[in-house]
């Protein structure tokens, strides 16, 4: 590239020798200690969720398009804020609240990590979405010098964006009251605390950085220990959190709290609280993790939606008990000022009020039939809810859910349809207490897992056989690749009910390379990850190039990241790194290296490309998981999910009632341009398939894989490591 000084003498002609295209908004942006958050002029309250990255079935291999899914599931209730926990997100959800108008909390992972802050700060910037940067959560923002680390960062923050009128702040309640160092503090639950924090720093804007944590499980009546399941009435929270009533009163009666995040809009995978097992994720979200609406999620839709916009009326629980039942204890929620409730033999059980953002309640003798709420505004009738006993099942019901797949499903090896599959009797309804077993299935497209919102339901995420949980499935399927111009049928089967089928159109792949990989090193905790997106069904060869690589520029001293694109070829393949993430990589094996084998030698080097945990699940597939917990700077989270096709690379094993997919691997691979004495830049990272296994390494790496044995679950601890003693040529 040359470059020359402009002037009125040359001739300033040509193409550009450089350009970058961005996309940015304009607005205005104050924060009061009196009346809180203001946009445009407009003084809003920041109705919002804090959420994990994670998404039913694929884990945090989210494809772009269900971000904008994601946000929407949110706006049905009233939501107008994310944020992203804890760490910052996939730019992709960030462009949807861009389009949406969904206001962000931007979170850097650590307090002290300047560099991290710095890299956050310079992608997000010219997102007019975000209005708040945080420097940390909680624990996270504990360091030496907490104070001085925090100031730091806001400073930071500042020089580096001076203009859009985001403020600093952090959920950590040792930054709020006197002397607080954040331009916003960020209030970690503890209503009771509100009006002394702010009266000690009455020049400070507020926000609820994080409250409530109320869980429940969808459409449930009583908790359940045993089973692990949480009663889905607004009564139950872990010891620091509260109700989402109690929570929400104590901000929306502040005109100083400029609004709050509800922990969490979704649920999310792990911290099953207030149980451990046998549940897997958390009851935390609004939403189950499928995107199926609780009855909480009704409260919240009441509570943030003025009648003017839609009134809102939901009754609780289901009308499905045994005759002889006796009382039911029947909550409605609404945004409306008087209801009234009709009981199934047609006498009315009186009106009651319909205090803002509460619940009306009634005792209910339990009678077959349906339960009528009537809704009034000004005295008159508005609005009209019914809950009805259904009757057995009898047939299954397939609907595209949100519109996910309605336009057709690419075929591009990313985008996804989502399937609602609900079990109905004869008259269409659905019945809220089935938990018929279910099965999915699909021709000229795949299947690439099942969820139904139960935290407990323990078959593995891409099995396409589960159980119905209140009377619902979700299933995500995906086209076949190169299925341009075909259908996608995918069908649901159950034992003794009228099956389901649907047809999805299948789209042209968009015009973009077919996959990415991404690769980043975390030395400072021993971690690290590849991760890889690439085409469904893959084969014994994995057809598929990564070229015209892409090195992060000003990349932290800590962190390496490399991009590039696949195209049609014979392996996945990343250049040879940026000369100046030599050392850092090499740095890197060594640290990991003596933590996995507690190597003493300071004679010995390492070249590391990453360690994962392998799971073989038992089944008709041979799905195999690579994954660990690494985060990087950029927000990914290590996965890594592949479905490999039906008895790839498996033999029998006689004798052993099982089989081995493909005994074990010991792959050793050296490059040609090593020489004695000198270990150069780990040039090449290859995958390539070979005997049902996917291998990925670094030339000069060694490479194990233990092999697996009889049928059912499987795991253990795969790893890529060069160690080259002391001496070793190389």
């Amino acid at each position: 590239m040359i470059v020359e000084i402009w002037s009125t003498d040359s001739g300033n002609e040509g193409p550009p020798d450089d350009q970058i295209k961005t996309t940015f908004g304009v607005r205005n942006l104050s924060w009061s200690p009196d009346i809180g958050f203001s946009i445009n002029g407009v003084v809003t309250k920041i109705l919002g969720t804090a959420n994990h990255q994670d998404f039913a079935v694929l884990g945090v291999a989210v494809p772009d398009h269900l971000q904008e899914h994601r946000l929407k599931k949110l706006q049905q209730f009233g939501a107008n804020a994310w944020r992203t926990a804890h760490n910052p997100p996939n730019e992709a959800l960030l462009n949807a609240a861009d389009r949406l108008g969904v206001l962000v909390w931007d979170e850097n992972h650590r307090n002290g990590q300047d560099e991290e802050m710095e890299v956050m700060i310079k992608r997000d910037r010219n997102h007019p979405s975000i209005v708040i940067w945080s420097i940390c959560n909680e624990r996270l923002c504990d360091t030496i010098d907490v104070r001085g680390d925090a100031e730091r960062l806001k400073a930071l923050a500042h020089r580096l964006d001076p203009h859009m009128g985001r403020v600093v702040s952090a959920n950590y309640n040792n930054f709020n009251g006197n002397r607080t160092p954040m331009d916003l503090m960020g209030f970690d639950y503890g209503p009771e605390m509100y009006d002394k924090w702010h009266a000690e720093a009455p020049q400070a804007p507020a926000i609820s950085s994080e409250t409530s944590s109320a869980y429940s499980d969808r459409g449930l009546v009583w908790n359940n220990r045993t089973a692990g399941h949480v009663r889905d009435y607004d009564t139950e929270h872990p010891s620091w959190g509260q109700t989402a009533e109690v929570a929400w009163q104590a901000i929306l009666s502040r005109p100083f709290v400029g609004g709050g995040f509800t922990w969490t809009g979704w649920d999310y995978r792990g911290e099953p609280t207030p149980y451990s097992w046998p549940d897997v994720n958390s009851h935390f979200g609004i939403l189950d993790i499928a995107g199926f609406w609780k009855h909480r999620a009704h409260w919240y839709h009441a509570c943030w939606t003025a009648p003017s916009d839609g009134y809102v009326l939901h009754l609780l629980p289901h009308w499905n008990w045994e005759p002889g039942h006796g009382s039911v204890d029947v909550w409605a929620y609404s945004n409306l000022e008087e209801l009234e409730l009709i009981h199934p033999n047609g006498t009315s059980l009186g009106r009651r009020q319909a205090p803002q953002c509460s619940r009306a309640e009634w005792q209910v003798p339990y009678m077959k039939g349906s339960l009528t709420a009537l809704g009034y505004l000004g005295g008159r009738k508005v609005k009209t809810t019914v809950v009805s006993t259904t009757g057995s099942p009898s047939a299954l019901r397939m609907e595209i859910m949100d519109g996910i797949g309605a336009e057709g499903v690419r075929a591009n090896g990313q985008d996804v349809g989502l399937i609602s599959v609900e079990v109905v009797d004869d008259q269409g309804a659905v019945v809220p207490t089935s938990s018929e077993m279910i099965h999915v299935s699909a021709t000229s497209g795949i299947v690439l897992g099942t969820a139904n919102g139960d935290p407990s339901s323990l078959e593995p995420n891409f099995s396409p056989r589960r159980s119905a949980f209140g009377g619902r499935l979700l299933a995500v399927v995906r086209p076949e690749p190169r299925g341009l111009g075909r259908t996608m049928t995918v069908r649901a089967e159950s034992p003794n009910l009228t099956p389901a089928e649907l047809r999805l159109k299948v789209a042209g792949a968009l015009q973009r390379p077919c996959g990415t990989i991404e690769y980043s090193l975390w030395p400072l905790v021993f971690s690290g990850f590849i991760r890889v997106r690439c085409p469904d069904r893959l084969l014994a060869r994995l057809n598929v190039q990564c070229d015209a690589l892409l090195a992060a520029r000003n990349a932290p001293s800590h962190a390496l990241f490399l991009q590039g694109e696949m195209k049609e070829g014979e392996q996945l393949t990343i250049q040879t790194p940026d000369p100046e993430f030599e050392e850092i990589l090499l740095a890197s094996a060594a640290m990991l290296g003596k933590t996995l084998i507690g190597d003493d030698d300071e004679g010995t080097t390492y070249a590391l490309d990453t360690v994962w945990t392998v799971h073989q699940m038992e089944g008709d597939y041979n799905p195999v998981h690579f994954h660990n917990n690494a985060r990087s700077m950029f927000g990914f989270s290590s996965f890594l999910h592949l479905q490999l096709p039906p008895q790839v690379g498996q033999r029998e094993s006689p004798g052993e009632g099982g089989s081995e997919d493909g005994g074990t691997s010991f792959i050793w691979k050296t490059d040609s341009t090593a020489t004695q004495g000198q270990l150069e830049c780990p040039g090449v990272l290859s995958v390539e398939m070979q005997e049902g296994y996917l291998h990925v390494f670094p030339q000069w790496v060694q490479h194990f894989v233990w092999p697996f044995r009889g049928v059912g679950e499987r795991r253990t601890i795969a790893a890529n490591i060069a160690r080259l003693p002391s001496g070793m040529a190389r």
